[in-house]
């Protein structure tokens, strides 16, 4: 059921994302920031995730710049 659900979300938020940024980059507003918004939300959404799924989330030094 949870894959289900999952799959209807992701079909709903992929069906209509490119929809909105057409209208929205009619209407004005510019692409970069639309993207910037996109992604920062997404951002939050996973921290979020993360700190209820308590998962250690750590960069190695030798990794910090590929990063």
């Amino acid at each position: 059921m949870r894959g289900i659900l999952a799959g209807i979300v992701s079909a709903i938020t992929w069906g209509t994302v490119f929809v909105f940024g057409q209208f929205a980059v009619k209407k004005g507003c510019h692409p970069i920031l639309l993207s910037f918004i996109r992604f920062f939300s997404a951002s939050i959404f996973l921290f979020i995730y993360l700190l209820f799924q308590r998962i250690k989330f750590r960069i190695k030094k030798e990794d910090f710049f590929l990063f």
